[in-house]
Order: C-alpha cells, then structure tokens, then sequence
C-alpha cells in the first residue's frame, strides 16, 4: 500500500471549493488515477499586509496517484473517501468522477455513501452539448 501524503495547503481564497479531486475510472487494461488540483485565487502579500487577488485563478497540481490494474471499483471508493477525509481537504474539495460506461456504477457507489459529486460523461463528436 501506498503511504498517502497530499502535498496542501491552505488558500486564502473565496471559492466554496479550493480543491478539486478527478477520478477516472479503468480496471483490467487501464489503470484507475486520481489528481487533486488546488485553486489558487490571490496571495497574501506581507509587505503590504493583504491579501492580493489573481486576475485569473491558478491551479497546481497537489497529488497525483495511479491505482494497480485490477483493483476493484469498491477499493477505490473506500480509497478516494479516506482521501476526502484528509483535514485539509475536508468541506473545501470537489469530487468530480468520470461518469461514462464503468464510471457509471462509481457514481452510484459514491452518491449511495451521501457524496455530493459531479459526473463527467465524455464522448466522441464535434460539438459540446
């Protein structure tokens, strides 16, 4: 097992949300991966005592993560709700899950647990709708 350390830290910004945590699904032939972003809207500027907002929100990449093959859906919900528990990341992530073919029953697992998330469906064409 892997020891698990998400490199975070605290944002001083606004957004209900500061992390993000993206799960897309695989099992037998691709492997299941997890990345945890964090929004980075402004810096605390000490020199002259304030908080100094971006123009655009920033995102770095705080924790990447790759499942070994096989390693059943219920594994890596049980796995990515450890995660979410993580203090620093608690009331301030959103679990965004791909949501298409196996993803489905993912989804499902989570949202039978009480997880607020959003699913992700991924298709083919030339257009987004």
């Amino acid at each position: 097992m892997i020891e698990r350390r998400p490199v975070v830290r605290k944002s001083r910004g606004s957004s209900p949300h500061q992390f993000a945590l993206g799960l897309d699904l695989g099992q037998v032939q691709d492997h299941s991966a997890i990345v945890v972003l964090e929004q980075i809207t402004g810096h605390f500027d000490r020199d002259a005592e304030a908080y100094i907002r971006l123009q655009a929100p920033e995102y770095h990449v705080r924790h990447v993560e790759r499942f070994a093959l096989g390693t059943t859906y219920p594994a890596i919900v049980d796995s990515v709700e450890d995660m979410l528990g993580e203090p620093s990341l608690v009331g301030r992530t959103r679990l965004v899950v791909d949501g298409t073919g196996v993803g489905v029953p993912v989804v499902n697992m989570f949202q039978q647990r009480g997880r607020p998330l959003l699913p992700i469906v991924i298709t083919g064409g030339d257009a987004i709708s």
